[in-house]
């Protein structure tokens, strides 16, 4: 959504000629929730906000990456050299330091006046010496790094709602700004096994066609299906860009993204009998006064898992064979996928030979996959020939009723070839991805065309603010552009708003 605008120089002379440009760039060398500006070293900065994939098209809209910035800083005191810098933090090299820019504009009557453009930390940095001085350039990743590289096992949840697990992955990984819209239907069975978190998280919210991204603030952000037919700034639009105030326009069509159908893949799963998960190949030996843990990987996922009984799931003898199970102590920490087992031996003298460890439980068992397909509702068809899109892959598509809402809202995006603008200019701080703008250059045949902003690129410096912006019409990306809502629609005779997908 759209930032506020709290002064009037941002909203309304962010395209006169003369606007001085002003930005920030702070580092928290610490980690610590202490910031610094380092903005008189900045030489220009280049950052990336998207909720679109240039490479995988518009049938993975929503199948975000992490947002990326680009530093680069003055170096000619070595400020930033790890082995020669005034900065202790950075004696080891600059990684993981939180980093974050606002930018705007500033003049005689508002003063300066910024939004934050990012928030995120410095995955990788590299000094650069050329005849023109001594560089250090910063690539920065949002909030979104910390889940490229953590993985994490979870417990079996069940009738969980996209926005619900996702709580649960965030509390997890300590995210605390979070922004997440209800989601529309249960998953039965979610959990993780040492998954990377970026890619569950994706999953989660593709699984219902919903949208999920780090904001410029920082703030992560779950977009239920209608997100873009609800909020405010997706309905309304928050800037006019026009042939006055573009650099540059490209106006196409994107035929890759047009298909005659869409093929949606699901699983149905259903809890089974009571049966072993976990067979242990070799005996554990615990001695005396000692504690041992044991990682048990399961052959299936599980809902649940029965607690070690001795002499049925392991027996505690000594080297002799004699029966030592009430000298072991034996307690469970059960995930869905595998389960962490710590016997503690309580005899003073005598080791204890676990054997025959086995671990039972319900297991979770999948079905053969099936599928549905919606065909393109056009007449005549707008693609030649036929041509499905599929989506297949995502452990979170467990019932026809994901499947149904999943594949008529992509069979709705997909069977028309979709214009893509991109518009070049110089750059308004309040826009994000999601928001709508209005596009009018009588010259290129546009005339107040209502878009969606996917893509924003902006580039900052002393010399000027600049944005470019790829956009997609409004027009038939949703089949209707009402639907009933709770509370709000009534029931009529006719006239009234559609159910959905």
């Amino acid at each position: 959504m759209a930032q506020d605008i709290s002064a009037t120089n941002l909203a309304t002379n962010w395209a006169a000629d003369g606007q001085q440009v002003t930005f920030t760039v702070e580092m928290d060398w610490a980690r610590s929730d202490s910031w610094t500006d380092e903005t008189a070293y900045v030489l220009n900065v280049q950052c990336a906000t998207s909720i679109y994939d240039r490479a995988l098209g518009l049938p993975a809209l929503g199948e975000t990456s992490p947002s990326r910035a680009t530093i680069r800083l003055k170096n000619d005191t070595n400020r930033f050299s790890p082995d020669k810098g005034t900065i202790a933090a950075i004696a080891d090299g600059i990684y993981r330091v939180p980093v974050r820019v606002s930018a705007g504009y500033v003049d005689g009557t508002n003063g300066a006046e910024t939004l934050r453009q990012f928030t995120g930390e410095i995955e990788a940095a590299k000094e650069v010496e050329t005849v023109g001085g001594k560089v250090v350039v910063c690539e920065c990743v949002d909030a979104g790094v910390a889940l490229l590289q953590y993985k994490y096992t979870t417990e079996m949840y069940t009738d969980q709602r996209a926005d619900q697990f996702l709580d649960t992955l965030c509390t997890a990984a300590s995210i605390t700004s979070t922004s997440l819209e209800r989601g529309f239907i249960e998953i039965p069975y979610c959990w993780t096994d040492t998954e990377n978190l970026w890619s569950e998280f994706v999953k989660v919210a593709a699984a219902e066609g919903g949208l999920l991204f780090f904001g410029k603030d920082g703030t992560l952000n779950f977009w239920r299906l209608t997100h873009l037919l609800e909020a405010a700034d997706s309905t309304t639009s928050q800037a006019t860009l026009d042939r006055g105030n573009a650099y540059y326009l490209d106006d196409t069509i994107s035929w890759r993204d047009a298909y005659t159908g869409v093929n949606v893949e699901w699983i149905p799963r259903e809890v089974g009998a009571l049966s072993v998960l976990y067979q242990a190949h070799e005996p554990i030996a615990v001695r005396p006064g000692e504690t041992v843990e044991h990682d048990a990987l399961f052959q299936y996922p599980a809902t649940s898992v029965e607690a070690l009984t001795a002499g049925t799931d392991y027996q505690a003898v000594s080297a002799g064979m004699a029966d030592l199970s009430a000298d072991l102590a034996v307690s469970t920490t059960a995930y869905a996928q595998r389960a962490t087992l710590e016997f503690t031996n309580n005899n003073a003298t005598h080791t204890i030979y676990i054997l025959d460890l086995q671990v039972r439980g319900y297991p979770l068992e999948a079905e053969e996959a099936q599928s549905i397909q919606r065909d393109t509702t056009l007449t005549p068809v707008k693609v030649p020939g036929t041509k499905v899109y599929p989506v297949t892959g995502n452990n979170y598509l467990q019932t026809l009723g994901q499947a149904h809402l999943l594949a008529g809202y992509l069979r709705d995006r997909l069977q028309y070839p979709r214009r893509l603008i991109q518009w070049e200019g110089p750059a308004c701080p309040w826009l994000e991805p999601g928001d709508r703008v209005r596009i009018d250059n009588a010259d290129a045949g546009i005339s107040a065309q209502y878009c969606y902003v996917l893509h924003m690129t902006q580039s900052m410096s002393a010399n000027g603010y600049r944005q470019s912006l790829l956009c997609l019409p409004v027009d038939n990306v949703f089949a209707h552009t009402d639907y009933f809502r709770l509370g709000t629609s009534a029931w009529a005779d006719s006239g009234s708003h559609k159910v959905g997908y």
